[in-house]
């Protein structure tokens, strides 16, 4: 279809996703869904290449079984890897994907031996902003979660030779406090206590 109804079609489907674990396991298992959704991530460009990271930043969040059938889909990996690296908000809803897969327990491995970390998770931690405060905003989300799918990823040895990141882990309990009080952090994004505290824990 055209750039407007594939839009609009991974627009319908992050709104049916959002907050809806049955939907999100709906979508992921689907027959040929996933693979629909990464041909957009792959082919599009701006607002439609978000939205369709979004599909999966939603599934992966609220359906650990959506996260298994994600991972698995030929290219997601790499689409989302060449979208961390852009400078739009695509790459703060494919950090926020990455950091969700990261968080289920039979994906991480298979995630570990992948180029996630060293393409996608490292380098975010020392992206800067352009001095907008909504873009400064978007920056620190996307640090924060690098950090938090790092500390996901690792053993504890690599946790210990990892650089001491304090103006990061500050954001990390301000997204905390922020799950604890029900509310979304900045009115940017939402988070659970429990995705904030192991990364916390784990450093």
């Amino acid at each position: 279809g055209s750039s407007l109804s594939r839009g609009a079609a991974c627009s319908a489907l992050v709104e049916c996703t959002f907050r809806n674990a049955d939907n999100a396991l709906l979508v992921a298992k689907k027959k040929g869904m996933m693979h629909g959704v990464v041909s957009v991530m792959q082919t599009s460009t701006g607002d439609v290449r978000d939205d369709a990271a979004g599909v999966l930043r939603n599934c992966s969040n609220y359906s650990q079984a959506a996260a298994e059938v994600i991972v698995q889909t030929p290219g997601v990996l790499d689409a989302l890897i060449e979208m961390c690296k852009g400078e739009n908000s695509e790459r703060f809803t494919a950090m926020g994907t990455i950091q969700n897969l990261t968080r289920c327990e039979s994906v991480a491995p298979l995630l570990c031996k992948t180029r996630v970390v060293a393409e996608a998770l490292l380098p975010a931690l020392d992206v800067r902003g352009s001095g907008e405060d909504h873009n400064n905003v978007d920056v620190d989300v996307l640090r924060a979660e690098a950090l938090m799918g790092i500390t996901n990823l690792s053993t504890l040895p690599q946790l210990q030779c990892l650089k001491a990141r304090p103006d990061i882990s500050k954001v990390i309990v301000q997204m905390l406090c922020s799950a604890v009080r029900g509310q979304a952090w900045k009115d940017v994004a939402w988070y659970d206590a429990d995705e904030c505290l192991r990364p916390l824990a784990q450093m």
